[in-house]
């Protein structure tokens, strides 16, 4: 009897257990002689010690650190740290409620005069009344020519109407790009109007108050030269368009449909009307059916679209029967729950809202019942501890039709008080009885609405937020300011979904290409038979054939687009192709700015529609505060016909109370403005900041991830969750006896617990960290401060490492001290040259207002130089400039500060010359330019160091760079400032092979340079592991080659040395020094030491040679295609083996922010046997598909129109997904987009004749499917891929780390042999030993025994829970860890009625 293959992988790790570190090798092996791999690793690890310390002037640059008089290692208090940080958060946010203030303050005083014209909107159409619509700005007539410049050529109102480019409602600005907005060309004299698609901006409503909102520019303009820290200014009117400051163009695309609307951002919800419980009544009765379930569906998907983390919510499906639309979201006696109302939960009911059927006759007494009784169950003075908003509480009915007004239900339930509103969404045209409905939401402080198309669907849906707003209104003076948690500044959510689909397109459409081919392969004329029988050509022809009949050949081919692939070439293929996604990230998070979304299409040279060069660095994240803005009219004229006989109406005005929202103002904080007031150099190397709001979720965080990565180039997708990511989803806690997902760790949870509730302190935790895309692990402790972010939602944290963090190296070069000044030797003389680079995202100097001329500059490095220059210039007279951040006013009186006391005090404006320099910061670079200047000598120092380190020393360097192939060292230190040296001369034309520099292509990406992406100092990889590493050898360099490199050459090896200052237990990191070296270089220098040998040797076919890192990937191997890649993948069984013995440890890792595709399909094929019509519908369907199939086959089609097309046949598979669009690859357009109906087939047909790039005599290849047996071609159905869809889902994946002392321990090399682990009974021997002053083990296997393997990824897994698997991510969706209510709850006043 054999055994399962786990079984058998039990049984040889038992045995190899059993048989490591046995010091006498069994009968039957071939001992690997232990001295000889030890010696090999000796003499490559002092080596390599040597001559990479000689590379990088490492003990130079050691002393020089050690002996600086202007160096100190200084302890840090964290908590102190924190609070002053949290201090100076706390005044830039205030800065930003005040602004807002003031916009909110202006906006009700000119609502209040401006004089209504109803007129307005005529006016605008007939082009006698205009503002700036930021969709009409510097417009290019369509066809444009070109010609002269582009701005004399856009369109324009503002021209004679004889003029060309003259046209009604369009503008025309000088725009220049501006780094304080991303980059994006703006005008800071005036603002911009957005209007929604769906908002018509000629209505009366509309117009003026686009027309009051204009006086809103002194305001925008002023807050801006109080503060230029302020980011973009808004106000989103409650009539649909939002005016922006400064001006902008509106960015669009030709294939993205402006989804914008204000009204329904968080920023506008969560300020026009406080958090609320909501329970959603579906009706899905009989006649629920045809264009009113699909009107009914919209209606429910826009409400959740104005939902927010605060807000709750369930939805109630109800027929003859009252049920949870979501089966998970009930508790344990399947009651319905209210959910909060998560980007992930909403995705949830939006995947069930679009499956649902309609059946039976409606049952709204026991729908109503349900509501209300669930939702008392949530209230405030309910003792059934259910977690919900407890702040407004709503019922949305949406039906067709209320038969009664169920009054009785009303009374028992909502009486007196009427705590619970009704809205009513009364669905469908042909509705006589509205009564009861409008009786229903009038009489219980709701609002009624009926609903007769989709195109009115989100109007009518937003009518209910100003209906929920009206107690604050009404209240006045009450303002509540209100934060939003982190989003993404792009167009609207639904872009990301938008952009998986064209992702899932393209991936359809390189398998129809392949498909193609494929029918091309068939007319070959060499597969055709001729009279003279087989020849050579014949013998090709038949393998083509059997190609075709072998189905996996041909999935691999329309995967692929290669025939006879094996396993390792598809392997190969798929690592290439991961290869390059890495690569591409790292070229586009070296150019894109921290913490933003890279622009659409990934494009590195992105310019403007203006036509100006652009400098769009991407969407960024941030939060933003916002602030109702009221109507201050308590009173409405309200005219009413009242009818006197049965002739005559009389019009009576009437005085009508009103409580209007006007809108909302806010503007944004973007995190980077956050973290530029948390220096990182203030941090150190591996610590960090991060912040959480009320709900626990964090703002920011080191760990946050937003975007969706390796699946394919459309980085920009945003994940569905990326905004409700938990604090305990990010620090994952290490429990050595405990290991298991979501794990509630006291410590964490109670740090979390106090943060939210905006409490300070302290704590430490032993935490996973995770580096290089959740490929390297190290376990560290950690110690934690938090504070307390006043006046907002947010509580800051810091984090320090437990071994090192409390200390850092302080100091730097006052230039401005006689004694540090030499004549010719300024602060900028140390960094001479172009061969240095400073952290990108570290604020050294810059002007407040950086978009004025003279004062923009191309990159950080000439920024700094600019000043350093001035600092030489005004010497004593230079001035650093204010604070990160302007202190708040002084007021009058006591001068004690209170958030109303800018409107008396005011605040001086900043300046339009003024500066900001980090004097510390900027000394210190000073300092570590200085000491790092020896890395442009062109000579070696000769230090003295005895043996072999004194023959390197001596070596010249060019012979040194040579011999160890050696093509770049460099060094990186605490100031962020980053300089190299090469070996290798710049590329000239002259050269062989040269390539001129070409455009950036993300399907061939190259190698940048070192500099272009390593530019971040102590943000990189290579930096934190060099510093984490130092406690385990301080006397070694830590090696890394890229993933998954194979033989794809040429490649780099990095190697690098953290310099620490101090002694014993303090001291701290300074910097790190490094080396790029040729990997085939080095590799042959391995290969020369283990081959000196006579008895043993790596090249001997009876050994295999391994040398791994200390998270065990491959650094070199005798097959170069196992190049970087994972040790387990290779040979897991000896991996396993070194874990049972302890060399490496195997620690387990969570991803709580993992995506899984999961199919799009719409529905279960088992799903038609629910109905009979639907069966027999089928059925019909498959009927007359098959005569279609026979008159297509036959041709008979010609009989009667010639000119007919042949169209794909479509599956008979039901599991096969297949959209005709998939073939229209380039037809989404944004006019499509705003469509409501399906688009044409022909027309998307045609667009891709335009695009395709085969010829007619192509597409008659596709109508010839036939094989010349007659016999179909087997792979038709195999060419439609099923679509999916991103969700999110936990993950697991176990990562390995080298265990260095175990094998320092055992004083000698680890010898081990594999037995039973072949049908042969042969044993297979391996030796292991340590590479010294490196990170690296050596690892010599026996190849003469078959062994078979066991293969281990480094790949994660989606989490298997087990039985339970869908009830224990269902936990995870309801499951709502401690929470704080926001502040301002205003759910009732005595005046609404």
């Amino acid at each position: 009897m054999g055994c399962g293959y786990k079984a058998c992988s039990v049984i040889v790790l038992l045995v190899v257990a059993l048989s490591v570190g046995q010091n006498f090798p069994p009968k039957n092996s071939n001992p690997i002689d232990a001295e000889t791999v030890s010696r090999w690793g000796q003499k490559f690890g002092t080596d390599l010690w040597h001559s990479l310390s000689q590379a990088t002037r490492r003990e130079s640059i050691q002393q020089q650190y050690e002996t600086n008089p202007n160096l100190n290692v200084d302890e840090v208090d964290g908590f102190v740290l924190v609070r002053a940080m949290a201090a100076e958060v706390q005044i830039m946010m205030q800065h930003k409620i005040d602004a807002i203030k003031r916009i909110m303050e202006l906006a009700e005083n000119i609502a209040l005069d401006h004089k209504y014209d109803k007129e307005r909107g005529a006016r605008l159409a007939e082009g006698r009344y205009h503002y700036v619509n930021a969709k009409k700005l510097n417009v290019l007539p369509e066809g444009d020519a070109g010609g002269s410049g582009e701005f004399d050529r856009y369109l324009s109102q503002y021209r004679s109407p004889e003029d060309e480019y003259y046209a009604p409602g369009y503008s025309r600005l000088n725009l220049n790009a501006n780094p304080h907005f991303s980059g994006i060309p703006v005008n800071t004299s005036r603002s911009s109007v957005h209007v929604p698609t769906n908002v018509f901006d000629g209505e009366p409503k509309v117009i003026n108050a686009i027309d009051w909102s204009k006086k809103l520019d002194d305001t925008f303009r002023d807050n801006y030269e109080r503060d230029p820290s302020l980011s973009w200014q808004y106000f989103g009117s409650s009539t649909g368009f939002l005016r922006q400051y400064p001006a902008i163009k509106w960015l669009t695309y030709e294939d993205d449909p402006d989804m914008y609307d204000a009204r329904m951002r968080d920023w506008y919800i969560k300020s026009a009307a406080s958090s609320k419980d909501l329970v959603i009544l579906l009706d899905t009765s009989g006649s629920m059916t045809g264009l009113r379930k699909e009107i009914a569906k919209h209606v429910v998907l826009n409400i959740m679209e104005t939902l927010g983390e605060d807000d709750f919510l369930t939805i109630l499906t109800f027929s003859d029967e009252t049920r949870p639309l979501v089966p998970c979201f009930t508790d344990a006696d399947g009651e319905p729950e209210l959910v909060q109302a998560t980007t992930e939960n909403i995705a949830e009911f939006t995947e069930a809202v679009n499956n649902i059927e309609t059946e039976e006759i409606a049952n709204f007494t026991a729908a109503l019942t349900s509501a209300f009784s669930l939702l008392e169950k949530y209230s405030l003075k309910s003792r059934s501890g259910k977690l919900g908003a407890n702040c407004n509480r709503a019922i949305m009915l949406v039906t067709d039709g209320v038969p009664y007004k169920f009054q009785t239900i009303f009374q028992e339930f909502n009486e007196p008080e009427k705590k619970v509103r009704m809205f009513t969404y009364l669905i469908g045209r042909e509705i006589s009885d509205l009564e009861a409905a409008k009786w229903m939401a009038c009489t219980n402080k709701g609002y009624f609405t009926h609903v007769t198309t989709l195109a009115e669907v989100k109007e009518q849906v937003l009518k209910y937020i100003p209906v929920m707003a009206r107690p604050l209104v009404l209240l006045r003076e009450q303002h509540p300011v209100r934060w939003t948690g982190v989003y993404a500044d792009i167009e609207d959510p639904k872009t990301s979904r938008w952009l998986w689909n064209i992702r899932e397109r393209a991936r359809q459409k390189r398998r129809t290409e392949n498909y193609r081919k494929i029918i091309a392969m068939q007319r070959d004329k060499d597969l055709q038979p001729t009279e003279e029988g087989e020849s050579g050509q014949q013998i090709a022809a038949l393998e083509k054939l059997t190609r075709l009949h072998d189905k996996k050949q041909m999935e691999n081919f329309l995967t692929y687009g290669k025939w006879d692939l094996k396993d390792a070439d598809i392997e190969k293929l798929n690592k290439e192709e991961e290869r390059k996604e890495r690569l591409v990230r790292e070229i586009i998070d070296a150019k894109v700015e921290k913490w933003s979304i890279p622009p659409k299409q990934l494009s590195l040279a992105f310019r403007e529609a203006q036509g100006k060069d652009g400098s769009f660095k991407g969407y960024k994240l941030m939060t933003s505060v916002s602030i109702p803005v009221y109507n201050k009219k308590n009173h409405t004229n309200y005219t009413e016909s009242i009818r006197v006989s049965d002739k005559k109406k009389v019009d009576k005005v009437k005085k009508v109370r009103i409580a209007e929202l006007l809108g909302v103002a806010g503007t944004d904080v973007p995190i980077a403005q956050i973290e530029k007031l948390i220096p990182p150099y203030k941090l150190g190397v591996n610590g960090y900041s991060f912040a959480v709001n009320n709900n626990g979720y964090i703002l920011y965080h080191p760990d946050l991830r937003p975007m969706i990565s390796r699946y394919g180039t459309f980085q920009e997708i945003l994940k569905p969750n990326y905004n409700s990511v938990d604090l305990s989803e990010v620090e994952l806690v290490y429990n050595q006896r405990v290991d298991e997902p979501r794990l509630n760790d006291s410590t964490l949870y109670q740090m979390r617990r106090e943060m939210v509730d905006q409490k300070d302190g302290i704590s430490r935790l032993t935490v996973k960290v995770h580096m290089d895309d959740m490929k390297r692990v190290t376990i560290r402790e950690q110690d934690y401060f938090y504070h307390n972010i006043s006046n907002t939602p947010f509580t800051l944290g810091i984090v320090f490492p437990n071994k090192y963090g409390k200390y850092r190296v302080v100091g730097g070069l006052e230039v401005n001290d006689p004694q540090n000044r030499q004549p010719g030797n300024g602060p900028a003389a140390n960094l001479a040259g172009d061969r240095w680079k400073l952290h990108p995202d570290w604020v050294y100097c810059e002007y407040n207002y950086g978009g004025q001329s003279g004062k923009m500059f191309d990159n950080p490095e000439t920024n700094m130089v600019h000043f350093l220059n001035r600092l030489e210039e005004e010497k004593n007279q230079f001035d650093w400039g204010q604070s990160r951040v302007r202190p708040l006013p002084k007021c009058q009186g006591n001068g004690a500060y209170t958030p109303d006391c800018t409107k008396s005090a005011g605040i001086p404006t900043a300046g339009k010359d003024s500066h900001f320099c980090d004097k510390e910061l900027v000394q210190a670079l000073i300092l570590d330019a200085q000491i790092t200047k020896v890395f442009e000598e062109k000579t070696s120092r000769r230090d003295s160091i005895p043996g072999i380190g004194e023959f390197f020393a001596m070596m010249p360097r060019d012979n040194l760079f040579n011999i160890f192939g050696i093509k770049l060292s460099f060094v990186a230190t605490r100031s962020g400032l980053t300089r190299w040296e090469e070996h290798k001369p710049p590329p000239s034309p002259n050269d062989p092979g040269y390539e001129e520099e070409t455009p950036y292509d993300p399907d061939n990406p190259k190698e940048p340079h070192f500099s272009e992406v390593n530019n971040e100092a102590t943000d990189e990889v290579w930096y934190k592991r060099a510093v984490e590493y130092h406690y385990n050898n301080p006397q070694s360099f830590v090696f890394s080659v890229p993933f998954d490199i194979g033989d794809k050459r040429p490649t780099q090896v990095t190697a690098t040395h953290a310099i620490f200052k101090g002694k014993g237990s303090r001291k701290a990191p300074a910097a790190v020094v490094g080396v790029q070296i040729d990997y085939e270089k080095f590799r042959d220098t391995f290969m020369l030491v283990a081959n000196k040998d006579n008895a043993l040797s790596c090249n001997d076919n009876t050994i295999e040679c391994y040398v791994l890192d200390n998270n065990g990937f491959v650094v070199i191997s005798e097959d170069k295609l196992n190049t970087g890649k994972f040790f387990g993948e290779i040979d897991g069984t000896v991996l396993n083996s070194l874990v049972q013995n302890n060399v490496f440890k195997k620690i387990k890792v969570y991803d709580y922010q993992a995506i899984c595709l999961e199919s799009a399909d719409d529905g279960s094929p088992a799903s038609m046997m629910l109905t009979p019509f639907r069966l027999l519908s089928s059925l019909f369907n498959w009927i007359i598909g098959h005569i279609a199939f026979t008159i297509i086959r036959l041709e008979l089609h010609h009989l009667w129109n010639p000119d007919w097309t042949y169209s794909f046949p479509q599956s008979n598979d039901p599991n096969v997904v297949f959209d005709g669009d998939y073939y229209a690859y380039d037809e989404y357009t944004p006019n499509e987009a705003a469509a409501e109906g399906p688009t044409s087939e022909d027309s998307s047909l045609e667009e891709e004749e335009l695009h395709d790039p085969y010829n007619s005599h192509d597409d008659e290849l596709v109508n010839e499917y036939m094989m010349k047996d007659g016999g179909p071609i087997p792979i038709l159905e195999m060419t439609y891929i099923n679509k999916t869809q991103p969700k999110p889902c936990d993950k697991e994946v176990y990562l390995y780390e080298l265990q260095e002392t175990v094998l320092e321990k055992m004083g000698r090399p680890l010898q081990g042999i594999l037995r039973n682990c072949h049908d042969s009974k042969c044993e297979r021997p391996f030796t292991v030993t340590l590479i010294p002053n490196t990170n690296l083990i050596l690892v010599a296997a026996d190849t003469t025994c078959p062994c078979y393997s066991a293969r281990i990824t480094v790949s994660p897994t989606k989490v298997d829970y087990g039985p339970v698997n869908e009830t224990m991510y269902c936990e995870k969706l309801k499951t709502n860890l401690y929470r704080k209510r926001p502040h301002h709850c205003v759910p009732y006043h005595a005046q609404v009625n």
